[in-house]
């Protein structure tokens, strides 16, 4: 058999889980060219239980698919190699806890038919209305009971029980065979109950569970589904074909069990196919709790719905000729999860609201802070620029341009000494290399502004009167004077 092409085994995450069940379900029989109807798996219980643990299916049995010319042939097999059953029982009696159960009133139905106690049927047979063993007489193929895992106890081991016959199972078994595709079968419920519970499907489902827990374990009434496997006579699918069937029985619960957290709040899972409708579940940290059957979920939560289609979920991917597919066409699952009251209240609270409360004003406390900023630089830069106006025109009125040139020269040299620090200048004046004298008293002096003239004229001028004149004037009428006097001179000198 040609296994889906998933090699996941470190990840137990719900959707790889779900993969794991057709990957190892499809791989516990082998595909090889000489298969015929009568082969016994020596290792069928090995292989089975491996594929049970790493899938979390509860249930794995092989159906040859057997014609009606060969049917005979398959009964004699059957009886001549009825072997397995008991040492399957054995395999388990070492490895496992198998349930202490009682056969009940099918034990006597058996027994009626067979003639014998904890002996499988020699013949091909159904099961009908009143779920009394009958022989079947239909025209085929048949689909006999064979190898399986777990053993059941007797009478619950129902060798050569044709299971095409079952209403629950006939669609999809006749599904697979016609498109060799792998085909998930509809839900099924039945009373809840325990093992001594004298409905047949609860006794079934209950014993399932409490070899799978190894102890007896009730069936709480929930959703159980099966997958149905092809098995091929040779890998070429151009040329292969359907030589048996493996079916398998899984509980949905497990899928959702351990799939969050520990402390994780409940969530309502709504598992839902077009054949049998909706079931609800609560997920609640790693534990499942089983509502009811049909959607339960708080129509509150209608608009925070999430959806998996199970057609996305579930792939498995086709190779060339060697690989095979899965179908839903019969009833396509889907799986919905909403929130729970619970969540809500866990999560309803005012904490965002106040967090973006608290952003916004500092927000606007930084826009009010930069506007004020703004305002002081532009006030302070307009402060500076006016007094920077007044010192250059009293500087022009003071000194003639070519002085006023050097002393702003001067100016811009003092700062650029200062941007670049006094390492030099206390060197200079520790060695005594300065060029300056004065620079050995104070070194943040600057030039004086003096130069050389060779010949020169001086005046010495009195202003008659001025002494007695400027003691009664404002000091601004004095200089006023002096600087129309000062500056009638200089035009004059030029």
């Amino acid at each position: 058999m040609k296994r889906g092409m998933y090699n996941d085994d470190d990840d137990d995450s719900g959707s790889n889980r779900w993969r794991k069940i057709v990957c190892r379900v499809s791989d516990s029989h082998p595909t090889i060219p000489s298969f015929r109807p009568f082969v016994t798996m020596s290792d069928f219980q090995e292989q089975a239980a491996n594929t049970r643990a790493l899938s979390g299916v509860l249930f794995v049995q092989l159906h040859p698919i057997v014609q009606l010319e060969d049917r005979a042939k398959w009964e004699q097999y059957s009886v001549n190699n009825s072997q397995w059953i008991q040492e399957g029982r054995d395999y388990q009696d070492r490895y496992t806890t198998v349930p202490d159960v009682d056969g009940g009133a099918m034990e006597e139905l058996m027994y009626e038919f067979v003639g014998a106690y904890n002996t499988p049927s020699p013949r091909i047979f159904i099961l009908d209305e009143t779920f009394s063993p009958a022989e079947e007489t239909g025209p085929g193929p048949y689909y006999p009971i064979w190898t399986s895992s777990p053993v059941l106890a007797a009478p619950r081991e129902m060798t050569n029980l044709n299971l095409v016959s079952l209403a629950v199972d006939r669609p999809f078994m006749e599904k697979t065979y016609e498109s060799g595709m792998i085909s998930l079968g509809g839900m099924t419920v039945d009373e809840p109950g325990d093992v001594d519970s004298p409905i047949v499907g609860t006794n079934f489902y209950a014993y399932l569970l409490s070899f799978a827990a190894g102890e007896k374990t009730p069936y709480l009434g929930d959703p159980m589904s099966s997958l149905y496997v092809p098995v091929f006579d040779e890998y070429d699918s151009r040329t292969r074909k359907i030589v048996a069937m493996i079916k398998s029985t899984l509980n949905w619960a497990t899928y959702f069990r351990n799939v969050l957290t520990p402390n994780a709040l409940p969530v309502r899972v709504v598992l839902e196919n077009s054949c049998d409708g909706a079931f609800t579940y609560d997920v609640s940290g790693q534990e499942v709790n089983y509502i009811g059957k049909g959607d339960l979920h708080n129509s509150k939560f209608d608009d925070m719905v999430e959806t998996a289609d199970f057609s996305q979920w579930v792939e498995l991917e086709e190779t060339d000729h060697l690989g095979f597919g899965i179908h839903q066409d019969l009833c396509p699952y889907n799986l919905r999860v909403y929130p729970t009251l619970e969540l809500e209240d866990d999560n309803y609270s005012f904490r965002p609201f106040l967090i973006t409360l608290s952003v916004a004003l500092v927000f606007l406390f930084s826009i009010g802070m930069f506007f004020v900023y703004d305002r002081l630089v532009e006030r302070r830069q307009k402060l500076v620029m006016a007094t920077a106006m007044t010192n250059l025109a009293v500087v022009s009125n003071l000194f003639p341009k070519n002085v006023r040139d050097r002393v702003y020269a001067a100016e811009e040299e003092e700062l650029a000494a200062k941007k670049a620090g006094t390492k030099a200048k206390l060197k200079s004046f520790a060695d005594g290399t300065s060029n300056h004298p004065n620079e050995r008293f104070d070194v943040y002096k600057t030039k004086p502004i003096a130069d050389l003239f060779l010949e020169t004229t001086v005046l010495f001028a009195d202003i008659s009167g001025f002494t007695a004149w400027s003691s009664v004037r404002e000091p601004s009428q004095v200089f006023t004077l002096l600087e129309t006097v000062y500056r009638a001179f200089d035009k004059i000198a030029e």
